[in-house]
Order: C-alpha cells, then sequence, then structure tokens
C-alpha cells in the first residue's frame, strides 16, 4: 500500500504544480493584455485633435481651428477681414502683404494658458488678442467674426508704433473699436445719456478693472478724427497718446470738448 500511496502523492503534488503554473501563465497574460490596453486607451485618450485650417480665396487669411471648434466657424472671420483689411489699412497708412492668422480655441484652459505664453498676463474674460503684427488668438464666442476684425485692427496698428500695445489703452482700444465699426449709441449708455462722462484717466484702466472704453472708445476717436483729422490721430498714435504735443490743448481740455461734441452730436 505505501508504495501506491506515495506515488498518489506524488501525483497530486505534479497536478498541483501544472496548475499553480497554469494560474500563473494565465494571471500574467491578462496583467500583459491589460497593460497594452491601457496603454492604447490612454494614448488616445490625451492625442489631441488635430486643428483645422481655412483659407481665404487669396491666401491673405487664414483661420486655424483648434479643438471642438467647428469649421463653419471660418467663413464669416474669413469673409468680414477680406472686406475691410484693404480700408483698414488705407485708413492707417499701412502697406502689408503678409499672411494673417487667426487661431480659434474652444477650451478655455488652453487659450489662457497660450495666452499667458504668448503676452505674460490671462485675464478670463477675455475672448481675443493679439500677438504682433499677424496673429490673433481668440475664444469661441458669438462675436467671433466681428472680434477677429477687432484684433486685426489693433495688429495693423502696430505698424504705426510697434510696442504701443495699451500704451495708453483709451486710444489703443479707439481706435480699433472705430475701424472695426464697433459704434454704441450714447443715448443707450445710461453714465452718458446722463451726462456724465468719464475721464482719459478711467478709460485707461486695466482690462480686468474697467470696461468702458469699449462703449465709448467709438465716440472718442470719431471725436478726434473730425476735429483734428485723421493723420492727427496716426500722430497721437505714434506720440503714445501726448494730446498736449499732438493737439496743443490739455488733457482736461480734450475732455471737456469731447463731451461738448457727444451731446452736441447724440443728446
Amino acid at each position: 500500500m505505501e508504495p501506491r500511496l506515495r506515488i498518489r502523492d506524488r501525483l497530486r503534488k505534479l497536478l498541483a504544480s501544472l496548475t499553480a503554473r497554469r494560474l500563473a501563465l494565465a494571471f500574467g497574460l491578462v496583467l500583459a493584455v491589460g497593460l497594452v490596453l491601457a496603454v492604447g486607451l490612454s494614448g488616445c485618450a490625451v492625442k489631441a485633435k488635430d486643428p483645422v485650417v481655412r483659407s481665404s480665396k487669396d491666401g491673405r487669411f487664414v483661420v486655424v481651428l483648434h479643438g471642438e471648434a467647428e469649421k463653419r466657424l471660418a467663413k464669416p472671420v474669413l469673409a468680414l477681414l477680406e472686406a475691410n483689411a484693404d480700408r483698414v489699412k488705407a485708413d492707417l497708412g499701412v502697406q502689408d502683404s503678409s499672411t494673417y492668422t487667426v487661431h480659434v480655441r474652444s477650451d478655455t484652459r488652453e487659450f489662457l494658458s497660450i495666452m499667458q505664453k504668448l503676452t505674460g498676463s490671462s485675464f478670463p474674460d477675455c475672448t481675443g488678442y493679439i500677438s504682433g503684427r499677424h496673429r490673433a488668438e481668440l475664444m469661441v464666442n458669438p462675436e467671433l467674426a466681428q472680434d477677429a476684425f477687432h484684433e486685426y485692427v489693433h495688429s495693423m496698428s502696430l505698424f504705426l508704433q510697434r510696442n504701443w500695445y495699451n500704451k495708453p489703452r483709451w486710444l489703443w482700444e479707439s481706435l480699433a473699436i472705430y475701424e472695426s465699426g464697433e459704434f454704441y449709441d450714447p443715448k443707450d449708455i445710461s453714465y452718458m445719456a446722463a451726462r456724465d462722462f468719464p475721464s482719459l484717466d478711467e478709460l485707461d484702466k486695466e482690462f480686468g478693472d474697467s470696461k468702458l472704453i469699449y462703449t465709448t472708445g467709438f465716440l472718442l476717436l470719431e471725436f478726434m478724427k473730425e476735429t483734428w483729422g485723421m493723420p492727427a490721430v496716426l500722430d497721437l498714435v505714434r506720440q503714445s497718446g501726448n494730446i498736449p504735443a499732438v493737439f496743443g490743448i490739455s488733457r482736461g481740455e480734450f475732455e471737456k470738448k469731447w463731451a461738448e461734441y457727444v451731446t452736441e452730436k447724440y443728446l
């Protein structure tokens, strides 16, 4: 009986050993497959969607649509820029034939991150800004085409003075607002309808502190153009908004004349 018992014990041990090996192999295979799937899925998750590029017929303008920005957004942007570019450059006395690129982004974090890298700051309420003379960065929004037009004027104004970004802000924005046709009737602006006109210092505050310039900028530029002429306005840009040097009056006198102009023409 003992030999038979020994044989049985050996067979049991052998079967147990084989079963353990099979289980180990099977477990290892499952782990390997799981790892492959995990790597593959993670690769799919982080892979960025290729941007879609659309160009104007003459190649002067390019719209790059990032992320989930829809293709249909490019057409009105290109159309508005094509229709107004020559007039804007003529008004500003600019000659430039380089391609202008508009980047449109759908992800707010990406938009703000790139803004920080390109400009050194970021503003959550901002929907557009420029990076030099030939590039605009925009966030998808209902006024996308108009924003592109506004930023294009900013870029072209850099040909008048390369580093005059927001120096001063009231003039920087007024020029872009006027040239892109962003008019607000002062009768519909409560403080102006009440003859409570903001000072240049108030209009010169940073984007995060005040947005008054966006409703008054057209009126400011129109006043300067009709009073002193566009060449003088462009000279004011070149001299960073030095009103006494260009117009021969103080800032206080300028503010008074502007209020009188708006009141007489619109109120």
